[in-house]
């Protein structure tokens, strides 16, 4: 697993920038309602989740944040297709 920050991979670690160069855009919640099957279906998503304007308000109440983003990931093969919801890797599912 990587984490990379501004194009750079950096390796296992941390990156700690200031809260306020998050930027929340509202496109992130139109991407979820038009292109994922799963929309509505999970707590953890919109439309359960946090508007961009209430994303924004928290990130304000902080100082600096961590971010990571993890490269190469792969689906839990062990988990059977029907205990999922959304689909992220049906080409790759196996039958079973």
């Amino acid at each position: 697993m990587l984490i990379s920050w501004k194009g750079k991979r950096t390796g296992i670690g941390e990156i700690n920038i200031p809260a306020n160069e998050i930027e929340v855009d509202d496109w992130v919640r139109w991407k979820c309602r038009y292109g994922c099957r799963g929309y509505g279906k999970h707590l953890t998503c919109p439309p359960y989740t946090p508007t961009p304007e209430e994303t924004r308000k928290l990130i304000k109440g902080y100082e600096k944040a961590l971010i990571a983003r993890f490269e190469d990931v792969q689906p839990n093969l062990d988990v059977p297709p029907r205990h999922l919801t959304n689909f992220p890797f049906d080409h790759k599912v196996r039958k079973g």
